[in-house]
């Protein structure tokens, strides 16, 4: 099977995909297993809130830490909240320690990655993942894309082939299935995508050809 995974800097979401043997890709939503309204009941959402609580002996991610922040660092005066690390990405200043264990972006993005690894394995036990492709904005850094793979090898998904996909470029492909594009036919076109996430807003200008199946990226927000 394939995971496809948008790691957001608000919110995280992820799809499942398989080939049936006539050939077709069929894709469907991966439920994210995380606490919604207890720290020890796990329910199914459609998306996990990019957030992670840690108090060096419990870590929570999604729903839970989202909605009790205050509680939790009340509660437990020694932890940390972290929000929005998707920020922080390739950052060698960024850390934080809690409890004496030392934690950078890369290992805030596992934890969230590791609920969605989590998630697929209780959704599908038996399956193995051949391939999953993580989407990141298209300004990400040389080092900023690294600590993405560096993340996703840290979660649970090390077994497999990771890839990383432009978000405007992601954005434009999942308009081709079925490929009904208003004023694309066949010839060379050039077209600008503007993504709108919740944290960051990127441009890209593709070059896609439907009768030769080809996308080129020309240019980002990224240069």
């Amino acid at each position: 099977m394939f995971v496809g995974i948008d790691l957001g800097t608000t919110q995280t979401a992820a799809c499942v995909g398989s080939i049936d043997p006539s050939g077709t890709l069929r894709v469907d939503a991966l439920p994210l297993f995380q606490p919604k309204t207890s720290p020890d009941r796990l329910e199914a959402w459609k998306s996990l809130p990019s957030v992670a609580w840690i108090d060096g002996h419990r870590i929570l991610t999604g729903s839970y830490p989202e909605a009790f922040a205050r509680q939790l660092t009340v509660d437990h005066p020694k932890s940390r909240l972290i929000r929005s690390v998707k920020r922080e990405m390739g950052n060698l200043a960024w850390s934080l320690e809690v409890d004496g264990a030392l934690y950078r972006p890369c290992h805030i993005a596992g934890l969230l990655l590791e609920t969605v690894y989590r998630s697929f394995r209780r959704a599908h036990p038996d399956q193995p993942i051949e391939h999953v492709t993580i989407t990141i904005p298209a300004s990400f850094s040389s080092a900023m894309r690294r600590e993405t793979l560096k993340a996703a090898a840290l979660s649970g998904f090390s077994g497999c082939t990771i890839s990383l996909l432009d978000e405007p470029v992601a954005a434009f492909l999942s308009l081709l299935a079925p490929p009904q594009l208003a004023g694309l036919h066949g010839e060379r076109e050039t077209v600008l995508i503007f993504d709108m996430g919740g944290g960051t807003l990127d441009v890209s200008l593709l070059e896609y050809c439907q009768a030769e199946s080809s996308l080129d990226l020309l240019s980002t927000s990224r240069y």
